[in-house]
């Protein structure tokens, strides 16, 4: 299989983040392919979506650029460094230095004030106490949390919620911040809110990839990459985000990257021309990519070797029980994946290489 070489920014600086031919597969009878040769770069600066439906492949792509779970094959560089060359710790250490992760359920410590919650998300970076509360206020502050950085969760509402998991997420000064469902626990206005502040960071320099399922809040990103049967079916960078107006749900463009009369409804998720259309028999929620063979609602594919409720990832460089994070920046404790997304005590064996509690396949 050939591969691509390092490609270089302008500056002479890598690329944040390159993926050739990678490919996932659930092992059993018969396996699952998860993600099949999928191949792009993002550059430092760039805002880009990555948009489908559940069962896409979304989830499991956002796993393997998060270094959550290894490629079955293909290519993988963070920041210019392969990541397939790294064993266990040196994997844990690239990911507590390049990558930034928001997720949509917060994943906060709910004990903690929210400029100890962004501090947290330097504990595996060797920064000293007094640097790492100093760097987190800082965070806070670039995210409009200033006056709030001695509450507690309990005290905020969604929005500053994900406005503290954001400003964890950046502390560290990271490469790339991969947000999962950033706005999908929150109203429309406050997700709108989340938005601009990602769009504001952006142009400050950061580089932000957004996974997300709905077509309409990827079209008002500069780049989305729609994925469909663990594919990436097409690659569209508008040189402007889309701002239209078009109602959500209309058979209207509006930038949606669904053309008028295509018969996808803006927002489905279902780029026009991808030959699935909306309500196609890829349930909503099913995990179950189209043509699998896996019966919607199975949970884990059958014979995937993935042990349900496990949690832990292999190569996550969380021991069983410790409850701490293996360079996600989320606390012990806080229900975040450790590094990794995954709390111990699992049983899930080290080096497997499979991340336990998926459920379905996306």
């Amino acid at each position: 299989m050939s591969l691509m070489g390092t490609t270089r920014d302008q500056d002479g600086r890598a690329p944040a983040l390159e993926l050739a031919g990678v490919t996932k597969i659930y092992g059993g009878q018969p396996p699952v392919p998860a993600l099949r040769g999928v191949s792009f770069t993002v550059r430092h600066g760039e805002l880009v979506a990555i948009v489908g439906p559940s069962g896409s492949g979304k989830t499991t792509l956002l796993h393997v650029m998060g270094t959550l779970e290894r490629p079955t094959d293909g290519l993988l560089r963070i920041d210019g460094v392969d990541a397939a060359g790294l064993d266990d710790r040196q994997l844990a250490a690239l990911r507590a230095r390049s990558i930034g992760f928001v997720f949509q359920q917060f994943f906060l410590a709910e004990h903690s004030t929210a400029v100890e919650n962004v501090a947290n998300g330097l504990l595996y970076a060797g920064v000293e106490v007094g640097e790492r509360r100093r760097r987190a206020a800082d965070a806070l502050d670039r995210v409009g949390l200033a006056h709030r950085r001695d509450f507690r969760p309990t005290k905020m509402s969604g929005g500053e919620r994900q406005r503290v998991a954001i400003a964890r997420a950046l502390v560290g000064r990271p490469a790339i911040v991969l947000a999962d469902e950033p706005t999908g626990n929150l109203d429309s206005a406050t997700g709108a809110s989340i938005l601009d502040l990602l769009r504001e960071l952006n142009a400050e320099g950061a580089t932000i990839i957004m996974i997300t399922h709905d077509g309409d809040l990827a079209a008002r990103l500069l780049r989305q990459l729609h994925v469909l049967d663990g594919r990436i079916i097409s690659d569209t960078d508008s040189g402007s985000p889309a701002d239209s107006g078009a109602p959500a749900g209309s058979d209207a463009s509006g930038g949606s990257g669904v053309p008028a009369g295509s018969g996808a409804p803006a927002g489905s998720g279902v780029p026009a021309g991808s030959g699935v259309p909306a309500g196609s028999g890829v349930p909503a929620g099913s995990g179950v990519p189209a043509g699998s063979g896996v019966p919607a609602g199975s949970g884990v594919p059958a014979g995937s070797g993935v042990p349900a409720g496990s949690g832990v990832p292999g190569g996550s460089g969380v021991p069983a029980g410790s409850g701490a994070p293996g360079g996600s920046g989320a606390p012990g404790g806080s229900g975040a994946p450790g590094g990794s997304g995954a709390p111990g005590g699992s049983g899930a064996p080290r080096g497997s290489g499979a991340l336990g509690g998926l459920g379905e396949v996306e």
